[in-house]
């Protein structure tokens, strides 16, 4: 399964992901969270798998995507369900 975390309120990021897991991933399933940016972002900001792993998340691989120009503009963050 896939989603982003963009559309979730801050407070609600945490119980979304938990529901997310509990209730529509599959056992021993993977929950894909993607997190894109543009160039005029400020990428000094902290990438999806950082907030995940503050809210007590085990992310067990990352993934990134760059521009042309070596910018990382998308990283997937992927969790494991139960």
């Amino acid at each position: 399964m896939r989603t982003e975390l963009d559309y979730v309120p801050r407070n609600y990021r945490k119980p979304f992901v938990e529901r997310l897991l509990a209730e529509f991933v599959a056992q021993e399933g993977r929950l894909l969270i993607s997190q894109y940016r543009s160039r005029r972002d400020d990428l000094t900001q902290g990438w999806v798998n950082q907030e995940l792993e503050r809210h007590g998340f085990r992310v067990v691989e990352t993934h990134s995507g760059y521009n042309g120009d070596g910018l990382e503009l998308c990283r997937v963050a992927v969790l494991q369900s139960k």
